[in-house]
């Protein structure tokens, strides 16, 4: 009896530890069953976090851990599609690694998350391939903080190559590839890259390069053959069947570069009209000028001089063409600020013993009336009368005191007007002072109608926001 009631506690005693141990096993197991099932209950807000996402085939059966496989990502974002309750979704990408082949999957669910959800990419680093996700987004915010960066390389491709470094600790190693084209893994057998994977990249570059080029292409195609004139007139639009600014969306999705059309010109040369550009060997600064002149003959002579004055405006950034497109109170406060600028620079000047400044008694020509040169004229003869210089002689002195009147009082038009500013091939004349006299040279007239200048990255803005108020709010 002793010997039974012994066996039948030390039964109840294991059948107690085994119900112990089995609770938290089977709970660990439910959380892996159930891993992929969320309760979004009163959660408005959905926020991928993508830098654990993997290869299908990389995911541990038996592991406990928090690694994604792609598939069930793909799942989940499935599932969000028609679930109303979720307003919103954010894309962590942060040290994201997706290939283009993950991208392209994800894109078209993201096309139909987008027609009722808000889409938010945040991050604090952004590479090419990061962007390309962030582009999916509705939104792009950078964070504020002292490790956040831009670091855009282009299309390019870079792979260290560890053959040499692997010979000289006596390790070789050997890779089979089956099939052409197959270079997973020369970065240990080989020393340099294969032609094989050389061709493979330049193929996907180059296509990925002409994708831009030919929406480049078809989008100054549409604005000419549709008469487009303004942006808001573009995005309305229809091209290939759908609203240009719905296609834009498209191939920035393909290209895998954010692209904004923000201006765009039409220039047409009318009758004895010429029209001549410059692009800088950079690529990045391009600019057309267009001159109405009095005969064809007077145009076909001013083609190279139009090319000289795109070449200048391509290094002096001109804002305008004259100053009588600057508004009158845009010149009055650009006319206090240089006075300003002057006088600070004069006080640094006095400590150095350095020349200071003349300050100037106008800023433009808009300023200088005919009144007023008359009576700049009459104070200098009035200086030559006290010279005792001969008045037969005046007519040779004036004109260049005028010019310098002229050029000492008109700074804001030589910074910001095309024929206001010193010809960079011949700093002793204006633009203006050049065009006339190759007018004369050819014998008719030259009138500068048209100056458009382009440069990649103008009017970009640096756009600061309270990302993390925004989502308290949300939460709210």
């Amino acid at each position: 009896m002793f010997v039974l009631s012994a066996l039948l506690q030390a039964v109840i005693v294991s059948i107690v530890v085994i119900v112990v141990l089995l609770i938290p096993i089977l709970f660990i197991l439910g959380k892996l069953k159930n891993k992929d099932k969320v309760s979004l209950k009163g959660i408005k807000t959905v926020v991928f976090n993508l830098n654990e996402l993997v290869e299908d085939y990389m995911i541990s059966t038996i592991s406990i851990n928090k690694t994604l496989s792609h598939e069930a990502l793909l799942k989940a974002l499935e599932n969000l599609v028609n679930d109303k309750k979720i307003e919103k979704i954010i894309i962590d990408i942060d040290e994201v690694d997706l290939s283009r082949v993950h991208i392209e999957e994800i894109k078209k669910i993201f096309e139909k998350l987008s027609v009722n959800k808000e889409i938010i990419a945040i991050g604090t680093t952004f590479d090419e391939y990061s962007y390309q996700v962030a582009l999916l987004a509705n939104k792009i915010y950078m964070l504020n903080t002292k490790q956040s960066c831009l670091y855009f390389r282009g299309y390019e491709y870079k792979e260290p190559y560890f053959k040499n470094i692997l010979a000289n600790l006596g390790i070789t190693v050997n890779t089979l590839h089956i099939g052409d084209y197959k270079v997973a893994g020369e970065s240990f057998s080989n020393d340099k890259m294969s032609e094989e994977k050389k061709e493979s990249l330049i193929n996907i570059k180059e296509t990925l390069f002409q994708n831009f080029i030919n929406l480049v292409k078809n989008t100054t195609l549409h604005i000419q053959n549709k008469g487009i004139s303004s942006i808001d007139e573009l995005n309305s639009s229809i091209i290939d069947g759908v609203k240009f600014d719905e296609h834009l969306k498209s191939q920035i999705a393909t290209i895998g570069e954010n692209l904004v059309v923000r201006r765009f010109e039409t220039i047409k040369a009318g009758a004895n009209g010429v029209v001549n550009g410059y692009l800088h060997s950079n690529g990045r600064v391009g600019v057309i000028i267009a001159a109405a002149c009095d005969s064809e003959r007077t145009a076909e002579g001013a083609k190279e001089l139009i090319k000289n004055l795109c070449m200048h405006a391509a290094a002096m950034k001109p804002q305008v063409i004259s100053y009588k497109e600057l508004d009158p109170d845009f010149i009055e406060k650009e006319f206090l600020a240089l006075k300003g600028e002057f006088e600070k620079e004069n006080e640094e000047f006095v400590r150095l013993g350095k020349p200071l400044h003349k300050i100037p008694q106008f800023g433009s020509r808009a300023h200088l009336s005919d009144e007023i040169l008359a009576k700049e004229i009459e104070a200098l003869k009035d200086e030559l009368r006290k010279q005792n210089k001969p008045e037969k002689i005046w007519d040779k002195i004036l004109p260049g005191q005028i010019d310098r009147f002229i050029a000492d009082n008109t700074q804001i038009d030589q910074r910001l007007t095309l024929l206001g500013q010193f010809y960079v091939m011949d700093d002793k004349k204006t633009v203006e002072q050049v065009i006339e006299e190759e007018a004369k040279k050819l014998g008719g007239k030259i009138e500068i109608v048209k100056y458009v200048r382009f440069e990649v990255g103008e009017g970009l803005e640096k756009k600061s926001e309270d990302f993390a108020a925004e989502v308290a709010a949300q939460i709210g």
